[in-house]
């Protein structure tokens, strides 16, 4: 079982045994949206019945009450585990392999097998969460944050941010900012 809660109040998910995942709402657009609303309320272009503003989930802030792997395979889940826990870190496959006493071709069938990618596939998205959560959470400079996120450089974090997002880091802490 796996229990996700909202508001991502990061004191109160932390209170919780284990540490609640919690999802993230995009206030600031709502707020927007709300003083664009007002706005045309207060100009007569609207009627103010009817009016809603919906708040969007911006993203989860997984933490380990959603710690859970639809797999059977033993060392699937405890390489998943390991590059979850040592993911603000710099990882090679080689260092999964070894965490999980698999040889590395090994793992990378059993990962192809299981979850269609590869292990540095997930040891790359697991970074790419990390990066995404600081740029949203924290105001920390992208250079700092590629380094605390586990990418070795800025400019591969740039890249896997481009390819996977579509947007740069800057751009998407812009879009997905909360207030």
């Amino acid at each position: 079982m796996a229990i996700l809660g909202v508001n991502n109040d990061q004191a109160l998910c932390n209170l919780c045994d284990p540490p609640l995942s919690s999802i993230a709402f995009d206030f600031k657009k709502a707020g927007i949206e709300a003083a664009e609303l007002m706005s045309r309320l207060m100009a007569r272009q609207d009627s103010p019945k009817g009016q809603w503003i919906r708040i969007q989930p911006a993203y989860v802030k997984s933490r380990r009450s959603t710690d859970i792997f639809a797999i059977e395979d033993p060392d699937v889940i405890a390489a998943l585990a390991f590059i979850r826990d040592h993911s603000c870190h710099p990882l090679q496959v080689e260092d999964v392999a070894q965490a999980v006493c698999v040889s590395r071709r090994s793992l990378q069938l059993k990962f192809q097998k299981m979850l269609g990618c590869s292990v540095h596939d997930q040891i790359t998205q697991a970074h790419l969460e990390n990066a995404k959560a600081m740029l949203i959470d924290t105001d920390l400079p992208i250079d700092e944050i590629a380094v605390r996120s586990g990418f070795h450089y800025t400019t591969n974090m740039r890249r896997v941010f481009k390819e996977r997002t579509g947007l740069l880091p800057h751009v998407y802490r812009n879009a997905h900012r909360l207030t």
